[in-house]
């Protein structure tokens, strides 16, 4: 029997890597195959998984492209070429790449988690949960497809399920940050301070520089009414004060900034959260320190510490009050109407969003 040849040996070698989750490795001996062959659609699959993993969203796309030069029906190049669409934020592009990789087909786990993706991200819970449930059925054990499901229930206000979906998550991949930071919202929003604590500490020892953990750690402690409990949860250094909480983040100069932004929101609070953010907002229109185009959606969840869908809410109580417009593809603008005078200017601020 002949023995295996180098490409065979190498092929084995990126494999075991990939299932170890060995990302670098991995791609390494992807690279390796690929400039054996270029057109290697396995090596291209391989690499294109590597790439999702590490987050690096527009090499996939370049990979994605490649493969789908070497073979246009490919139903897994049209899935990660919607995926790093989606994670681009071209919705529409990501929308048409998935559904033609469901067309070639409909039984691609990836393709299903996509869809649910997307239509968490266009706001269509019911249709998001069933594809969830495809997802789980097709993916049990990956744990994007539990986070996207236990997305799904909680925006359908299917809390207790939410819970038990990103547990479910956890148990996959216990260091997956969606499901930790949904899992602290849940805790949250159930007023369980005491688990939210241990979550945030969780959450900050594997991601140090999370905002979503950090605020977590900031709400709970604020809504903590025994502060000697509270340190029994978090280290000294960080309990101290909210600002010391962010100092003790990684987050560096700017902790401080965002502590204060994130104080403004408070879980317990008499208004819903995404009338808070709304408000918090609004209030720096009022004042001119936003005067023209809004920081995107996702930035704004960061920068209050709340889910991106949250935000989404948030949006539309604006622009519900007159106060934003958005322009499909062009972003989120400050209705002219609303508009201040900026700081130092000597009128009011010219130029309307493109339209």
């Amino acid at each position: 029997m002949n023995a295996p040849d180098e490409r065979t040996i190498l092929r084995q070698k990126a494999q075991e890597q990939l299932q170890t989750k060995h990302w670098l490795e991995a791609e390494e001996s992807f690279k390796q195959l690929l400039e054996i062959d270029a057109q290697d659609e396995e090596a291209l699959e391989g690499r294109s998984e590597v790439l999702d993993s590490l987050g690096q969203f527009g090499r996939l796309y370049e990979t994605a492209q490649l493969l789908l030069t070497t073979n246009p029906a490919s139903a897994p190049a049209l899935a990660f070429k919607a995926r790093a669409l989606q994670k681009l934020e071209r919705i529409s592009e990501a929308t048409i790449a998935n559904d033609q990789a469901l067309l070639l087909d409909t039984n691609l786990p990836l393709a299903w988690i996509n869809r649910c993706g997307l239509q968490l991200l266009q706001q269509k819970y019911p249709e998001a949960l069933r594809s969830s449930l495809r997802a789980t059925e097709l993916a049990p054990n990956d744990a994007r497809a539990w986070a996207n499901k236990g997305m799904a229930l909680y925006n359908n206000n299917a809390i207790f399920e939410a819970l038990e979906a990103f547990n479910t998550s956890l148990e996959k991949e216990p260091d997956f940050l969606l499901a930790l930071q949904m899992r602290g919202e849940i805790f949250l929003r159930l007023g369980r301070i005491e688990v939210v604590l241990t979550n945030a500490q969780q959450l900050l020892t594997l991601h140090p520089s999370d905002l979503t953990g950090l605020t977590q750690a900031i709400r709970a402690h604020r809504s903590w009414v025994t502060p000697d409990r509270a340190r029994q949860h978090l280290q000294p250094s960080a309990i101290t004060a909210p600002r010391a909480l962010g100092a003790s983040s990684g987050l560096g100069s700017s902790a401080a900034v965002y502590v204060d932004l994130v104080s403004e929101i408070d879980p317990l609070g008499s208004d819903f959260i995404y009338i808070q953010v709304a408000n918090a907002i609004a209030a720096r229109i009022e004042v001119g320190e936003i005067t023209h185009k809004l920081p995107a959606e996702r930035d704004l969840a960061e920068q209050y510490g709340v889910a991106y869908q949250t935000v989404r809410h948030s949006m539309q109580i604006l622009r519900d009050r007159g106060l934003i417009i958005t322009r499909q593809g062009r972003g989120t603008f400050v209705a002219p109407a609303a508009r201040r005078e900026e700081p130092g200017s000597a009128g009011p601020a010219t130029g309307a969003p493109p339209s």
